[in-house]
């Protein structure tokens, strides 16, 4: 699934086919409420010029975090179907932070990769954590930010505050290979620190992670997707191995 952006799209086409060919920003829909992460960035300075311009910037990740009200297979160049509003004020391009809230001392964030690996003490920052308090878990691998994101990747080798468990996107591996993962996420909050999860788009990898650390936490299953979904809207698992991964685990600490 891909998440809720500030873009929006209208015109007379069905709504899957909506195309972006507008020469320059159009004005908003009314009633359109662009969402806006806590953490969001502003891009009014962006927004100012072409529209083309604007999207030609974006890659295949951002175009799924940033034009999401569009079905996320449809390429978006080429049918006079339609325009786009890029909201004029701070809103998030990044897919930016969110909190998923745990009875502890610690906190759990999760986020896209566009969120942390341009500048990671600029976001533990903006969250009120600090570099001490704060743990990273990254579960892209390595090809999917390498190029992008050389920086990152080098402090990630580094195992300096981070945890690199790489995961297929897309996927999850079966519970004996996560289960320790999931729990040292927990241990950690638990313990007062800010874990910080991110995988690409801060959806699927990263949701499912964080409905884990809910059923560690003493959530029910149907409680800790709610609870995430809630808090980060559209994140939780998108397939069927990362639905087992969590249903397995609910039925493991229920002693089912």
């Amino acid at each position: 699934g891909c998440p809720r952006s500030a873009v929006y799209a209208y015109g007379t086409a069905p709504f899957e086919r909506i195309q972006a060919t507008a020469a320059e920003v159009s004005r908003p829909p009314e009633k359109a409420m662009p969402t806006r992460s806590p953490t969001g960035s502003d891009v009014r300075t962006r927004c100012e010029r072409g529209l083309p311009e604007v999207l030609d910037e974006l890659d295949d990740d951002d175009m799924a975090e940033t034009l999401s009200v569009v079905n996320c297979s449809t390429r978006l160049f080429g049918r006079p179907s339609g325009s786009v509003w890029l909201a004029s004020r701070p809103v998030n391009l990044d897919g930016g932070a969110h909190r998923i809230p745990l009875a502890a001392t610690g906190e759990l964030w999760i986020c896209g990769k566009h969120a942390i690996a341009p500048d990671r003490p600029g976001l533990i920052s903006r969250i009120g954590a600090t570099d001490r308090r704060a743990h990273v878990v990254c579960l892209v691998e390595r090809f999917e930010i390498t190029d992008r994101y050389p920086d990152y990747v080098r402090w990630l080798d580094s195992n300096q505050g981070s945890t690199w468990f790489p995961i297929h996107d897309l996927s999850s591996p079966d519970l004996a290979a996560v289960r320790d993962l999931y729990v040292d996420v927990w241990t950690r909050v638990r313990s007062g620190d800010v874990v910080i999860a991110h995988c690409a788009a801060g959806m699927g990898r990263a949701g499912t992670l964080a409905v884990g650390v809910c059923i560690l936490a003493g959530m029910n299953l149907e409680e800790s997707l709610e609870h995430v979904r809630r808090h980060r809207p559209g994140a939780g698992p998108e397939v069927g191995s990362q639905r087992e991964v969590v249903e397995e685990l609910a039925r493991s600490v229920a002693g089912g």
